[in-house]
């Protein structure tokens, strides 16, 4: 999510979405790209509830470092209506790395809440930037789905009831064909298909960016999932050589409704791209079975984003209020819902979807909104262990 790049799709609304839109989807780091990165002073806020051992609030401020599309107009908008006496001050970033390394300069006197792909949580937190958010103390967290509570095989999950981000939203990076053209994967599917003679050349489209790409091979060449990102050496030149023998391929970095107009105009048979709905929004779009989009076999990468608690924290109490409201509004769940049609971890959130029935409702199905357990199947993108071999490895790649 180098990582919005590494992936987590940094989604936002660009000019061309609108809330009601199935198909105006672009990434937040393209959004990012066209703010300029600026940072955003929102007003808003109220005090925490008792359950955080804080009773009612008594104003103050609250400081968000965040991806712009959390910190965005309309987030504004709705905080400054559930909580006029605390301002929140947004600070965008356009990726992972950009907000550890802004934090780690400025720590608890800057920053109250950072937000983060939960791969990179560890980190903070190894870091001693982030402290453990207890969920006893957050009202909101009993609408979560279990598994983002109690499962400790996530990185995010310390003990029960005990992370280091609280959840938000999640994605599996996925494997889409247009299901029209001679060729079609072979069940059991495997990202293996993307290599067959059968396929045009320059057919494939890879989506996303090099740490990604990256990733999907080392996959495919039968690396663990857990040891994704420490690749090196021959595991790591592996990956590259299988990358170099797909091309010629074309790169699209997260520019979802041009790998959707690809694979309609069969400019590409078929792609790895960011998350499951690509197959579903290109139905809904030609209004026929055009498309569809799995996890592979051998699993995926993939992300859950969410807010992290600023350690030493100058507004702890209001970074606590805001966490709690950010997980739970409504009115804001269902604006990330319209906005970016991901995953959500508020179980009650799906279960609205799903409750309104119709194109949402199956969307959210196909994208398995209402099937948590599918980030078991997910290796969570994070920083590679060696960051500068794997760049080197990506210039390789590219530059063959």
């Amino acid at each position: 999510m180098e990582e919005k790049e590494v992936t987590k799709q940094n989604e936002a609304r660009p000019e061309e979405s609108s809330s009601d839109s199935l198909f105006g989807r672009t990434t937040r780091r393209q959004f990012i790209g066209r703010s300029g990165g600026v940072a955003l002073a929102i007003g808003g806020s109220s005090a925490f509830l008792a359950a955080c051992g804080g009773g009612s609030s008594s104003g103050g401020e609250v400081n968000v470092l965040s991806w712009i599309s959390y910190v965005d107009p309309t987030v504004k908008k709705l905080w400054a209506e559930s909580y006029p006496d605390i301002k929140l001050n947004g600070v965008a970033a356009d990726a992972d790395q950009n907000m550890f390394n802004k934090l780690k300069a400025g720590g608890g006197g800057s920053y109250d809440v950072v937000f983060a792909n939960a791969g990179w949580a560890p980190t903070y937190y190894d870091q001693g930037l982030t402290e453990i958010i207890d969920l006893t103390k957050i009202p909101s967290s009993k609408e979560l789905y279990p598994i983002f509570r109690e499962d400790t095989s996530l990185p995010i999950v310390k003990a029960k009831d005990k992370l280091l981000l609280y959840p938000n939203m999640w994605a599996s990076l996925s494997m889409t064909w247009n299901t029209q053209v001679d060729f079609q994967p072979p069940e059991p599917y495997s990202w293996s298909a993307f290599w067959s003679p059968d396929i045009p050349e320059n057919h494939v489209m890879l989506q996303g960016g090099g740490d990604d790409v990256i990733a999907m091979a080392g996959i495919e060449q039968g690396v663990p999932r857990e040891d994704i990102y420490s690749m090196k050496g021959a595991q790591l030149q592996n990956a590259v050589n299988r990358l170099i023998e797909l091309k010629p391929f074309q790169l699209n970095p997260n520019v979802l409704p041009q790998f959707r107009q690809a694979i309609i105009s069969e400019q590409a048979w078929i792609g790895y791209t960011s998350d499951l709905s690509a197959g579903p929004l290109i139905n809904e779009e030609t209004g026929e079975d055009t498309a569809k989009s799995v996890v592979p076999e051998e699993g995926t990468v993939g992300w859950i984003d969410g807010p992290q608690l600023v350690k030493n924290a100058k507004n702890r109490e209001n970074a606590l209020t805001f966490i709690d409201w950010f997980a739970s509004n409504e009115e804001l769940q269902s604006y990330l819902w319209d906005a970016y049609r991901f995953a959500q971890c508020n179980q009650k959130s799906v279960e609205r979807v799903l409750a309104k029935g119709g194109k949402q409702a199956k969307l959210a199905q196909d994208i398995n909104a209402d099937k948590p357990e599918t980030v078991k199947q997910i290796t969570l993108q994070r920083p590679a262990d060696d960051p500068a071999a794997w760049a080197a490895a990506w210039d390789e790649v590219t530059g063959a």
